[in-house]
């Protein structure tokens, strides 16, 4: 198994490969939880870019909710429809 060198001293700190394979878990699922802090706002503030279609803003957006839906933050329909509407110019209204 290789461990980043960040990691190392978590896994090698503990007595047991299952009190390892435990102190790794606990590490990524901090990482997921703090992506997911980083990711909701982008999701919300995400905005179409003057020269930017709707094509590839809308992909953005999927992108966005499915990193969300990974790990674990499930987005209802209607949110995912007023949040990807809101970012859009008042001109295509």
């Amino acid at each position: 198994m290789s461990v980043k060198p960040v990691n190392l001293h978590s896994v090698t700190a503990v007595g047991t490969a299952k009190e390892a394979l435990y102190a790794l878990k606990d590490i990524f699922e901090a990482r997921d939880k703090a992506r997911l802090v980083q990711r909701i706002p982008e999701l919300s503030n995400l905005k179409k870019g003057g020269d930017e279609n709707i094509i590839k803003h809308r992909s953005c957006a999927k992108g966005i909710l499915r990193e969300l839906s990974i790990l674990g933050h499930k987005v209802d329909e209607n949110t995912r429809v007023l949040q990807t509407l809101s970012g859009l110019h008042a001109e295509i209204e």
